[in-house]
Order: C-alpha cells, then sequence, then structure tokens
C-alpha cells in the first residue's frame, strides 16, 4: 500500500505521505477501494483530522482527477447565502443579484465536489441537496430549467449525525444518501507515532515561508508525544509555526557562504508552547503491538509511547503484549506530570505521601513502572527523571527495596531503544 498509481495520470501517489501509523491503514484500504468508484463518501472524524486532505487524495485517486476538486465549508456560509454559492442564480434572482453566476455543484461538473461540515447545514437546504443527489441536477435560483451535473460527492462532518437525527436536525433520508461509504479519520491522539514526522514537514513548510529554522531532537520532541491534541494535526500545525516564529532562527540556505541557522528547541521550550493550549481530557486509548505491529519497528514505536504514556493525563502506559496495565488514577498522573514535566522532585511528590499513608504500594509501583517503560529499566536514570539529583540514586533505590517497590528492570529491555526522532527533523 505504499503507492498507488493514478488511472488517468500514471503519477505515482503515495498515501502514506498522509502519516504511517497502524491505525491508518484500514483508512488507507477504504481509500483505496472507494477511489475507483463514483460512490459518495462520507468522512467523519474529530475537527483538524484532516479530512479536506483525505477527500483530496480521494479525488486524486479517481478517474476524475484530471478535473476540478471543488468545495464548500458548510459552517463557514450563511443559510442564505450557502443555497446561491451552492447551486448558482440568474441575475435578478434576487436584490444584488447583478450578473448569472454558476453553482459550485454546476462549476465541479465531471470532477469531486467536497461538503465539508455537512452537520451544519440547515435542514431547508438538507432537502435540495437530497433532490440533487437523487436527480442529479441543479435548479437555478431564478431559473426554472434543470442543469444535470456529473460530480462524484465527498462529504464530511465531526457531529454525530446519529443523535442529529433523533433530534430532528438531520434529515435521515440524506443522511443514508451520504453514508454509502463512511470513512472514519482517526485522531491525533491514536496516532502519536505520526507526531515526529508530521512536525518535520511542519517545519520545513514554515522554513520555506518564513526561512526561520528550528530543529527538535528526541528530548524536545517527547512534550508534544505526550500531549493529548484536542485540536489534532491542525492543532499541531498552530504550535509548529509558533515555534518557528518564536525561536526560528534566519536561515541562508541560499548563500553557500554562509552556515544555514537552526535554533535547538529545548524540551523547555516546547513545554511553554504547550502551556498556551488547551489542557482538556481526550478519551482514553491502549495502544498496543497488535495496533501498530508486532514488528521491530512496532517494537521502536511502542517504546516511545511508552515515554509519553499520559503525560497530560490522557493516554494509560501501552503494554508490550498488548495487555491493558490497571487505570492509573487521575492523582497518579498528575504526580507523574509534576516530577517529569514540571521537574518536581519524587521526595516531594511521592516520597511524603506515601509515608503519610495517603499512597498505597499499588500506586507507588505503577509511577515507578511508567518511569522505567521509558527508561528501559535503568533506575539510575529513573533518578534524573523523577526530578533527583544523580548523587540520590542509592538512597532511592534502598528506599525501594526497603518497601518492597522494585520492578524487575530485565523485562522493560526487550524493548529496542527508540530510532533518535533527530534523524526524522533534518
Amino acid at each position: 500500500m505504499s503507492s498507488i498509481q493514478l488511472t488517468s495520470s500514471h503519477r505515482p501517489f503515495n498515501l502514506r505521505k498522509y502519516g504511517s501509523a497502524k491505525v491508518l491503514d484500514p483508512v488507507y484500504s477504504e481509500i483505496e477501494r472507494v477511489a475507483t468508484t463514483n460512490a459518495t463518501v462520507l468522512l467523519r472524524g474529530e475537527s483538524g483530522t484532516g479530512k479536506e486532505l483525505f477527500a483530496k487524495a480521494i479525488h486524486t485517486l479517481s478517474h476524475r482527477s484530471e478535473n476540478r476538486f471543488t468545495g464548500i465549508n458548510c459552517a463557514g456560509i450563511p443559510r442564505e447565502l450557502l443555497e446561491s454559492e451552492l447551486f448558482g442564480y440568474k441575475r435578478g434572482a434576487f436584490t444584488g443579484a447583478n450578473r448569472d453566476k454558476p453553482g459550485q455543484m454546476v462549476y465541479a461538473n465531471k470532477g469531486t465536489f467536497f461538503l465539508d461540515e455537512i452537520g451544519e447545514m440547515d435542514v431547508y437546504l438538507q432537502a435540495k441537496l437530497l433532490r440533487v443527489l437523487e436527480e442529479r441536477e441543479v435548479i437555478v435560483l431564478g431559473f426554472n430549467e434543470h442543469v444535470p451535473i456529473d460530480i462524484r460527492l465527498i462529504a464530511s462532518t465531526n457531529r454525530n449525525l446519529e443523535e442529529m437525527i433523533r433530534a430532528g436536525l438531520f434529515r435521515e433520508d440524506l443522511f443514508y444518501r451520504l453514508n454509502v461509504m463512511p470513512i472514519t479519520i482517526p485522531p491525533l491522539r491514536d496516532r502519536k507515532a505520526d507526531i515526529p514526522e508530521l512536525v518535520r514537514d511542519f517545519i520545513t513548510a514554515f522554513y520555506r515561508q518564513y526561512k526561520l529554522a528550528i530543529h527538535l531532537d528526541e528530548e524536545a520532541t517527547i512534550p508534544l508525544m505526550g500531549y493529548h491534541w484536542p485540536g489534532n494535526v491542525r492543532q499541531l500545525r498552530n504550535v509548529i509555526e509558533r515555534a518557528v516564529i518564536t525561536y526560528g532562527q534566519n536561515g541562508n540556505a541560499q548563500d553557500s557562504d554562509k552556515p544555514l541557522l537552526v535554533h535547538d528547541m529545548t524540551r523547555e521550550e516546547v513545554e511553554v508552547l504547550l502551556k498556551k493550549e488547551p489542557n482538556g481530557h481526550a478519551p482514553p486509548i491502549q495502544p498496543s503491538l497488535e495496533m501498530i505491529g508486532n514488528t521491530p519497528q512496532g517494537n521502536r514505536v511502542m517504546a516511545l509511547l511508552s515515554v509519553i504514556a499520559n503525560r497530560l493525563g490522557n493516554v494509560d502506559a501501552p503494554t508490550v503484549n498488548g495487555g491493558a496495565p490497571p487505570p492509573i488514577r487521575y492523582e497518579l498522573e498528575e504526580m507523574y506530570d509534576r516530577m517529569v514535566t514540571g521537574r518536581e522532585s519524587f521526595w516531594k511528590v511521592v516520597w511524603d505521601p506515601y509515608m503519610a499513608r495517603n499512597l498505597t504500594k499499588s500506586d507507588v509501583r505503577q509511577l515507578i513502572d511508567k518511569g522505567l517503560e521509558y527508561t528501559k529499566g535503568n533506575y539510575t536514570l529513573l533518578t534524573s527523571y523523577f526530578g533527583m539529583e544523580r548523587r540520590e540514586y542509592k538512597r532511592f533505590v534502598n528506599f525501594l527495596r526497603k518497601h518492597e517497590l522494585t520492578l524487575p528492570f530485565r523485562e522493560y529491555r526487550i524493548l529496542d531503544t527508540p530510532a533518535s526522532l533527530k534523524a526524522l527533523t533534518e
């Protein structure tokens, strides 16, 4: 599935440029199948997941690729204007109609028409759209004749259309017309393995735009991997753009006598950027090798996910064997975040409440387990990771042994060390 040959222009097209996470495989498979047909597609997913990009991919892989791809965002146009934008109007049809204007659906004839955020469309217009889909013709405002159209329709929504139907806000008959081939785009929190590649692409794009260069190594990428991204890929793009503008160095790739200046982002700088982002909770996920792929590469991805598992309280730590770890309490999530992100000491965050009997041994083991997943069983690194100084290593280990909190380090070393993200961002 690495590349697909276009039917019309015979140019290779790599679907995986949109992401290589295992969770996207069913999406790619469905796109491959439906692209060669004229079936109506309904793209579902949260805002910012890239539904329009996948709509364009379907168009590019179809026999209509040589014709137009055009569309309308139903949420961005008032109801009174949306009808004329969709179907067009004749001169004199209404006040201000001083000339004929073809509708976007007519303009897209022989091509693909994309209706973004279809759930925002008024019920009155839903009835008119249903007729267009049934008859394959539009009635231009102020014009009695019917204009036939030949389009491939792709619609998208971030709304629960089934609930809208029950509430009387969406027509059930239109839903079934649109729901011929439903494809759900997963949120970014379910495909965090794609974040390094997306970051690299965004850095490159913004360098071309602003001529400002930044670089993120593995350490600086950890906060990005730990964040839950309620705004998905669009939000990640905005954060990287802000990073480029805030920290970027003036690169000079044109002048061979001067080196290209690049600002190496620190983890602390990335955390400052993320503090300006929403802190709401996202649904928990349980990444597993079954989801990502039981391969050496899958092991590396799982190891990297273990580094950032639920860093901001939204993802339980993934496990190597695909099983779900016991759910970690919200209070423990906060403690973990205070040590790893806030750099507070283990002694203050964990030891004090444990000695006061406000934490159980099971609670502490869960925190140790999450930390060892990151350090690959290395207790020396765990000391630093949990906000302690290296000289406190013996005190830390003795405490764990005395209270029977030590976990076998070898089981954490079955994972390969994650490949450095630096190579992905160069």
